[in-house]
């Protein structure tokens, strides 16, 4: 046990992006919450290493069809994602907020550079963290934030969210977007909202690489689908990973290489149903 704390004391920050402004993004440069590899630790068998794109090897986003999708700024240093699950309300990771005095909440975007007529802006001061949120421990990684209600828009739509009894997803093909930076080789966030297709896989197979961190709160997608590597990067945290139009995931933490063919973790949504209900049942 004390070597799996010393393990995760090395984690380093968040899939998540210091700014200064959110149309300068070509100024950003990436930081995330990520596991070391431990010894011995690699690819699941059938994993490829023959492209080492990842959101990382995902595609453009068609313009205005993941209506709810956020790009978060917090404090003008960082950068994150998000999803709108009530009109007042976005839903995102606790490492991207845990220590934020305001976030800028960019709707309705596609290239995230430019300030268009589908984009809604929203500076928020309210953050609702999980109370039980660890960094040491990377538990309960679940925030929202409230914004004034959202204006009547065709380019941004809510989503509805995993319930509380759902199944667990395993071998279900997700969907993950993000503007998260797409190669280890980069230093910048991508351009344009992207997409990538994954497959979820169990948490016990998940958890032969995370040495015993993956808990049922979790969920996990393969580090390759097909015959590449695929998941979440820098600059993804907070974002959603979505089955059949439900969000089932929060994108969390993963291992420092986006490309390596490890596996990508989030908060497993249903697991948090009672808390995400009651904030936005009390504020």
């Amino acid at each position: 046990m004390k070597s799996l704390f010393i393990l995760l004391g090395l984690l380093a920050s968040v899939f998540a992006l210091p700014t200064e402004e959110i149309h300068i993004i070509s100024r950003l440069e990436p930081r995330h919450i990520e596991l070391p590899l431990p010894e011995g630790a690699g690819p699941l068998p059938n994993g490829s290493n023959q492209h080492s794109s990842r959101i990382i090897n995902g595609r453009d986003a068609a313009p205005g069809t993941l209506k709810y999708q956020a790009g978060l700024v917090i404090d003008n240093r960082g950068f994150c994602g998000g999803s709108l699950i009530r009109h007042n309300f976005v839903l995102t990771a606790a490492h991207c907020v845990d220590d934020a005095s305001s976030t800028q909440v960019v709707l309705g975007a596609h290239d995230i550079h430019k300030q268009l007529n589908t984009q809604q802006v929203i500076v928020s001061r309210i953050h609702y963290v999980h109370y039980g949120w660890d960094r040491s421990t990377l538990s309960n990684d679940v925030a929202l934030i409230k914004i004034r209600s959202v204006a009547n828009n065709p380019s941004v739509r809510i989503i509805p969210l995993a319930p509380k009894n759902a199944v667990d997803f395993a071998n279900s093909h997700a969907t993950l977007s993000g503007w998260g930076r797409m190669s280890d080789d980069s230093n910048q966030i991508a351009n344009y909202l992207q997409v990538v297709q994954l497959k979820i896989m169990t948490n016990r197979r998940c958890n032969l690489n995370f040495l015993g961190v993956i808990q049922s709160q979790h969920i996990c997608t393969q580090g390759s689908y097909g015959d590449y590597n695929a998941g979440a990067c820098n600059g993804d945290s907070g974002g959603p990973l979505v089955v059949s139009g439900l969000q089932v995931g929060i994108v969390s933490f993963g291992f420092p290489r986006c490309s390596a063919g490890m596996p990508s973790v989030y908060a497993r949504v249903s697991a948090f149903a009672d808390f995400i209900e009651s904030v936005v049942e009390r504020h």
